[in-house]
Formats: C-alpha cells, sequence, structure tokens
C-alpha cells in the first residue's frame, strides 16, 4: 500500500504536468483518487497550485483595470504577491480564481531600457497573437539583466484542446538567451500531448533604449520562427517517417496483399459451398 508521502508525490507529479487551463480539474480528478483529506487537504493543494502558476508564467487580468500580470518567479515577493513590472505596484493573485487585487503602491521605477523593450514586445504581441492570449512583461534585475517574459495560453475544453506557449528571454551584457516551451493537449475521444522545447542564445547590438528594444523584438521574433519550422519539420517527419514504421506492411499471413477483387470473390463463394456442405 503507498504511504501518504506516495501517494503526495504521485499528486504533485500530476498537478505539476497538467495541460494550460486544465489544472484545476486535474486537481479535483486526482483529489478522487487519493480520496485521503489527510494528504491531499487544502494547504497542499494551495501550495500545488502555486508551484504550478510559478513555472507555468500563469497569466490573469488585474481587477482594478483589466490589465494583465503574471505569476513570474521574476517578479516574486512573497507566496501569493508579485510585482508588476509595468505600474510597479504589487498584486495578490488568488492562486484558484485565476485573478488579481492590488495590495501596494509604486515598489520600483523602471529604466529607459525596461519601459522602450517593454513597449516593443507589447507591440510586438499585438502584431503577432490574438487578443490578451499573449502576455509579455520585462523585468529588470539590480545587476542589470532584463527578463523578458512571454506567456500564451489558447484553451478551448468544450473542444477538448488547450494549448500553452512559454518563453523567457534574458539579456545581460549584449546576450540573449531562450528558453522557450510549448504544451499542446488534445483528449477528444484519446489522450495525446505534445511537449516541445528549445534553447537558444543570440547577441545583441547595444544602441539607445529604442534601437535596443526594436533589436531584442526582431532577434525574438527569428528565435521563435525558428522554433514553429522546427515543430513543421517534425511533423512532416513524423508523418513520413516515424508513423510509417508503425504500420504493418505485411498481413499476418506474411503475404502481400493481393487487390484483386475478382479473386476474394471466388474465396468468398468457396467459403460459403464449405458452410452449406
Amino acid at each position: 500500500m503507498a504511504s501518504a508521502e506516495d501517494k503526495l508525490n504521485i499528486a504533485t507529479y500530476f498537478i505539476m504536468n497538467s495541460p494550460p487551463g486544465e489544472v484545476r480539474e486535474v486537481l479535483h480528478d486526482v483529489g478522487k483518487v487519493i480520496k485521503d483529506k489527510h494528504v491531499l487537504d487544502d494547504k497542499a493543494k494551495l501550495d500545488m497550485l502555486r508551484k504550478y502558476n510559478i513555472k507555468m508564467l500563469t497569466s490573469a487580468p488585474n481587477q482594478s483595470d483589466g490589465t494583465y500580470c503574471l505569476t513570474s518567479e521574476y517578479g516574486l515577493v512573497s507566496d501569493d504577491t508579485f510585482m508588476d513590472p509595468r505600474s510597479g505596484k504589487t498584486l495578490k493573485f488568488d492562486h484558484k480564481k485565476e485573478s488579481w487585487t492590488v495590495v501596494g503602491e509604486q515598489k520600483q521605477d523602471a529604466n529607459d531600457q525596461q519601459v522602450a523593450i517593454q513597449k516593443a514586445m507589447d507591440e510586438y504581441a499585438e502584431q503577432h497573437y490574438p487578443g490578451n492570449k499573449c502576455v509579455p512583461l520585462v523585468y529588470a534585475a539590480k545587476d542589470g539583466t532584463i527578463t523578458i517574459c512571454v506567456s500564451v495560453r489558447d484553451t478551448n475544453l468544450t473542444n477538448f484542446w488547450t494549448g500553452g506557449w512559454k518563453a523567457v528571454y534574458s539579456l545581460k551584457d549584449g546576450t540573449m538567451t531562450a528558453a522557450i516551451d510549448v504544451t499542446v493537449h488534445y483528449f477528444e475521444d484519446g489522450n495525446v500531448q505534445l511537449h516541445s522545447s528549445s534553447n537558444q542564445t543570440a547577441k545583441i547590438k547595444a544602441g539607445s533604449p529604442e534601437e535596443t528594444a526594436s533589436m531584442v523584438a526582431a532577434t525574438i521574433k527569428n528565435i521563435e520562427n525558428d522554433v514553429h519550422e522546427s515543430l513543421e519539420s517534425m511533423y512532416a517527419e513524423m508523418h513520413l517517417e516515424i508513423f510509417k514504421s508503425f504500420r504493418r506492411f505485411l498481413p499476418s499471413t506474411r503475404q502481400p496483399m493481393n487487390w484483386d477483387a475478382g479473386i476474394h470473390l471466388v474465396n468468398e463463394d468457396l467459403q460459403e459451398a464449405r458452410q452449406e456442405f
């Protein structure tokens, strides 16, 4: 019999690997399987949701003005409080309802480079992603590092699919590193998931804040295009190579299929004759 620790570890695994937009459904189903409120109590559930949302860069609107913020570790102030780098205010996140409320006034001022990159990324998101599904936020650290978090979530549970694009770009001393994770889940009459990760590095030539911001946005576009192209190549390879290897080229008789319909009609007549005999 599994111990309480084993049950908690299993529950944590399923929660932390929930597809975008499905964590609450998964948490509900896991609770039915565990059937032990002492193992999966409210505190444990909240802790799992907290870790999951930070991992997934969950986006949600601010109740006061409708702007979106992210549960990013780069803006983490405490367990449930994060900084909004656009306004500098501290916001409290409700991990169950996925919503923000303002709890603090101005925390820090954004520098010129951060502001310029944020503007460029807002324009980039508007041009390349529909609606408010893409949330780009730019964080500036004291050591001069600029971190750009891009979170995209598109869910349609009624049609049995969800998808998420999560990217973290870190810029320091003219070098930008990119870490991109893509998750897709399709579950109508089955359960198919795609998980893809990409890590890249690019050089950024510094100029004025606006020039640097423009180059950052252009570089991110090139990186994302590369990821899209690699996924398309993978789809083509899966169709032509991987799925092809799954097919059985010969029937169980180990003889090639004879597509002459006349022969099969004769076989059917012989079978009927045997049954009558």
